[in-house]
């Protein structure tokens, strides 16, 4: 007798994974989680199951759950290189160097070189020497970036390597020379403009020439979204400069200044930007009223918004804020109370907007 309960399990899986999908969509995520907590019991080695979860929660800044089911993951596949490579870039922007190494180590040494994509295997030694600079390892940074440059001539993390060596090594009169040339060859990389305004900045200490800069990686940012949503995102994505970095050290560099018009301006000119990559435009505003001491307007702000129906990651911001609002006011009990409520929700969030 035919056994029809194979093909049922089929379908209810296929059904499980569409009704997933469609609350990702709304954004429907508690259910989301709840159907994908009970379906990755029943199919743990799915492996469209776990990219959308590992999705999901990566969109959502679930940081301990996507790390739990890139392990899990790693643990069904364990010779993925595609797998390894995401899991060990998400580690490194997540400041988890040791970790990151690990992963970008096995991908560059089991790289299959004759179907693989050159580019892609400069980019993952390029991590790897980022790795290592994080670490103060500056021999092992350098000797990686000249195994990237033989592969390809020029990228982004490549680029940030160099960066990463010549300060560490405390070889800062090269670092312009280095923004400068990409600069000159790559003019639409705003990630090249925000390295240029943070050492005008804080090596050369002219605070209105790097407003300028600021703006100009502001104007690429926008740039990028008008081509290939890819194109975009994987600029936009680099944790040395995505939008909101941009945004928040523009907007210090021109209350430095003395110049709170031109910080309001910027916040508007990058709306495109900020709205684009999912940042909450209101949360710089609130940083804007900590950072001219409107501080009992900041702390209001942030507890109207903390009543609403948030995800954990926009929660996050809403508490840091609200406890720089309450610390600068002298309210330190406050202060350390709201921290500890962000730390419970996510600890690297916390870490990642301080930068």
């Amino acid at each position: 007798m035919f056994n029809y309960q194979n093909i049922f399990d089929a379908l209810k899986q296929h059904s499980i994974v569409l009704a997933i999908k469609m609350n990702i969509f709304r954004e429907n995520y508690n259910k989301a989680d709840s159907q994908i907590r009970i379906a990755l019991d029943k199919w743990s080695d799915d492996r469209k199951l776990l990219l959308i979860a590992i999705k999901m929660y990566h969109d959502l800044q679930d940081w301990d759950r996507f790390y739990e089911l890139y392990e899990q993951m790693e643990k069904f596949y364990p010779n993925n290189i595609q797998y390894k490579l995401g899991f060990g870039s998400a580690l490194l922007s997540s400041y988890r160097y040791e970790d990151a190494l690990r992963q970008l180590i096995f991908c560059v040494e089991n790289w299959d070189r004759d179907i693989s994509n050159s580019e892609s295997l400069a980019n993952t030694y390029a991590r790897l020497a980022i790795c290592y600079g994080y670490l103060g390892k500056w021999d092992l940074l350098e000797a990686t970036l000249q195994k990237a440059e033989r592969i390809v001539t020029w990228d982004l993390d490549i680029s940030y390597g160099y960066l990463l060596l010549y300060a560490g090594t405390n070889s800062f009169e090269r670092i312009e020379g280095v923004i400068d040339k990409q600069i000159e060859k790559h003019p639409d990389v705003h990630a090249l403009y925000y390295w240029k305004a943070l050492y005008t900045q804080y090596y050369l200490h002219d605070i209105q020439g790097s407003i300028r800069w600021y703006e100009s990686a502001l104007k690429r940012i926008n740039y990028f979204k008008q081509r290939s949503d890819r194109w975009y995102q994987f600029f936009s994505s680099q944790q040395y400069a995505g939008p909101r970095h941009i945004v928040k050290r523009s907007i210090e560099a021109c209350l430095e200044s003395n110049n709170p018009n031109k910080a309001l301006w910027l916040i508007y000119i990058s709306k495109l930007g900020i709205l684009y990559s999912g940042i909450d435009v209101r949360i710089l505003r609130i940083y804007f009223d900590i950072l001219k001491k409107s501080l009992d307007t900041a702390e209001k702000k942030c507890r109207r918004m903390l009543k609403k129906n948030l995800s954990v990651s926009t929660k996050v911001e809403y508490w840091i804020l609200l406890a720089l609002a309450q610390v600068k006011q002298g309210k330190l009990d406050d202060g350390l109370s709201s921290v500890n409520k962000a730390l419970g929700l996510n600890s690297e969030k916390l870490e990642a907007w301080n930068r």
